[in-house]
């Protein structure tokens, strides 16, 4: 569902900064909701990211039903916490029955509101975010440096690791070995998969640390950028609807 689709949809192009800025105010927009009423601003954001990111029917059934075990944990939770009023006021399952509906209702707007922003931004944008120059806070601006290049690196060495351990799952496959049988047969096993993957993991980060050591790379140095974060009009018109919907929410 939180997967990244490459494509070039609006959504795709816009500013990783209005999408996390867009993320925390739809969040707490969400949870800080108290009527029915407050939803129909969410629910113009929500549309609008969903045409945005030009997402089918199937997808928005697949954001929904992914959290249907968590709606009727909701709505059951919220039944039986007024179940001892229940036999005195019957109607108490009524109102808790509409409680848990507000909250489930929660629960779907947000699986819908964050999965088109997800599946249209690469994790790596997010990392670059880190990485940028913030010109009035040069110790902020060390350290999300190094937090970025951190990220940077695991995401574009994770992929590798993830074909390496595939790679090695057949080979021991075409060899007989599987990991099969109890747990104690299955631990016995795990040595011959980990200290390949360790081992090939410790080899290439110390080819690229050589490589980055002779290239002279260092983390306060300047960097150039393949992409270059530039805020559009778009992003304008993006963070204003956002700002004017988020304020409908507490005005309501």
């Amino acid at each position: 569902m939180l997967s990244y689709t490459p494509g070039s949809t609006l959504l795709h192009r816009i500013d990783p900064r209005v999408k996390i800025f867009s993320l925390i105010a739809g969040l707490s927009a969400i949870l800080l909701a108290a009527a029915w009423a407050a939803f129909l601003p969410m629910m113009v954001i929500t549309l609008t990211t969903t045409m945005a990111a030009q997402s089918t029917l199937g997808q928005i059934w697949r954001d929904f039903f992914s959290f249907s075990v968590f709606y009727l944990m909701t709505i059951v939770i919220h039944i039986l916490l007024v179940s001892p009023q229940i036999i005195q006021n019957p109607a108490a399952i009524a109102a808790g029955l509409n409680t848990g509906l507000f909250f489930a209702a929660k629960i779907a707007l947000t699986a819908i509101f964050i999965s088109p922003i997800f599946r249209t931004s690469h994790p790596l944008q997010f990392a670059d975010l880190l990485t940028s120059k913030h010109r009035r806070l040069p110790r902020l601006t060390r350290a999300l440096n190094r937090l970025g290049f951190v990220l940077q690196t695991t995401m574009r060495f994770l992929p590798l690791i993830l074909k390496e351990i595939d790679r090695i799952r057949t080979v021991h496959k075409c060899r007989g070995l599987v990991l099969k049988g109890g747990l104690h047969q299955r631990i016995v096993k795990l040595p011959a998969f980990m200290i390949p993957i360790i081992d090939s993991a410790l080899r290439r980060s110390e080819t690229v640390s050589m490589a980055m050591t002779a290239r002279g790379f260092t983390l306060d140095a300047p960097r150039s950028r393949h992409a270059p974060l530039v805020f559009s009009k778009v992003d304008l018109f993006a963070s204003v609807l956002v700002t004017a919907c988020i304020a409908l929410i507490f005005i309501i």
